[in-house]
C-alpha cells in the first residue's frame, strides 16, 4: 500500500523597502546549515492566509509595519520530512511594501534561530538559498526595475 502524500500550508512574504531599493530576507540557521529565504510559516486555525503571512513577517522579522501590495502566485513543492514521509507543500505568498523601519522584538520559539536581513532589491537572487525564491525575487525585479 503506497503512503498517503500529506498536504501542508503556510503563508509567508517578501517585503519591500522602496525607498532603499531592499528586499527583507531571513538567516535560518539550523545546526551547521544556513539558509537565506523568506519568512513564512503554518496558517492558525482562525487565519486566513494574509494574515498569517504577516503574523509569520512580525514573529521572524520584527516587522509590523507593513502595507500589502499584491498576492503573488503560490509555491508548490514537495519534501520529505524528518520522519520520511513525502509532504506536498503550498506556500501562499504576498509583496508587501515596508511602512515604517520600526522593528519590535522577533517571537522566536526556542527552536528557531533566525536573522533578518535586508539585502539589495538587485543582489537578493544571487543569495537565496531556494530556486524558487530565487525566481519570485527575479520577478520583484523586473516590476521595480521596469524590465
Amino acid at each position: 500500500m503506497k503512503d498517503k502524500i500529506k498536504q501542508e500550508y503556510s503563508a509567508g512574504g517578501y517585503v519591500i523597502d522602496l525607498k532603499n531599493k531592499k528586499i527583507l530576507l531571513i538567516k535560518t540557521y539550523h545546526n551547521q546549515d544556513v539558509e537565506i529565504s523568506i519568512p513564512k510559516g503554518h496558517i492558525d486555525k482562525d487565519e486566513n492566509d494574509l494574515t498569517a503571512a504577516k503574523r509569520e513577517i512580525a514573529e521572524e522579522t520584527g516587522y509590523k509595519n507593513i502595507k500589502l501590495i499584491k498576492k503573488l502566485p503560490p509555491d508548490k513543492y514537495q519534501y520529505i520530512s524528518k520522519d520520511s514521509k513525502k509532504i506536498d507543500k503550498i506556500v501562499y505568498q504576498f509583496l508587501f511594501e515596508l511602512i515604517d523601519d520600526k522593528q519590535e522584538k522577533q517571537n522566536l520559539s526556542k527552536y528557531e534561530n533566525i536573522k533578518p536581513i535586508w539585502v539589495d532589491l538587485d543582489k537578493a537572487d544571487k543569495i537565496a538559498t531556494f530556486d524558487n525564491v530565487k525566481e519570485t525575487i527575479k520577478e520583484i525585479q523586473r516590476i521595480y526595475n521596469g524590465n
